[in-house]
């Protein structure tokens, strides 16, 4: 694949991985204004700690901003590093239903928060395709031709 091509490719990865990234924080923060008490029982129950709708409110405008900069890839590296934490301290509260995941029936649904959890440590810098041009590391990039060596 020749090398404006493989940077056309990971732009378009990048942007659908910003956006649906995006998407996700957005319906959590979302969330917290639709089904406050839902919120409340989150934090119960996962946290420890008895929040008010006041509180979840609040963390809701936190998601959402963080979700629309990162779709519109604004403040790439805060925002990145914001999601990564939010997004990391959830992973490691669920850590019951991560070692169990057939303990309960939706337990199971719970690993699906690992992977995410490393995309939002990409820190996609998919604003346009000269951005993500991508570089053969040094002393890797193939000749024009090939060579074969004997066996």
């Amino acid at each position: 694949m020749a090398d404006e091509a493989l940077s056309k490719a990971l732009f378009r990865a990048l942007l659908a991985l910003r956006i649906t990234l995006g998407l996700f924080l957005l319906q959590w923060g979302v969330e917290k204004f639709v089904v406050p008490q839902s919120n409340v029982g989150i934090w119960s129950h996962f946290y420890g700690l008895d929040v008010s709708q006041a509180l979840g409110y609040a963390f809701g405008v936190a998601e959402i901003a963080i979700a629309l900069c990162m779709i519109a890839g604004l403040f790439r590296t805060i925002v990145y590093g914001a999601a990564l934490f939010l997004h990391a301290v959830t992973v490691l509260v669920t850590w019951r239903q991560l070692i169990d995941p057939w303990g309960d029936p939706i337990n199971h649904l719970f690993t699906a928060a690992i992977p995410v959890c490393a995309s939002c440590s990409t820190r996609s810098s998919a604003t346009s395709p000269a951005s993500t041009r991508w570089r053969w590391p040094a002393g890797c990039r193939p000749s024009s031709r090939t060579t074969r060596s004997a066996e």
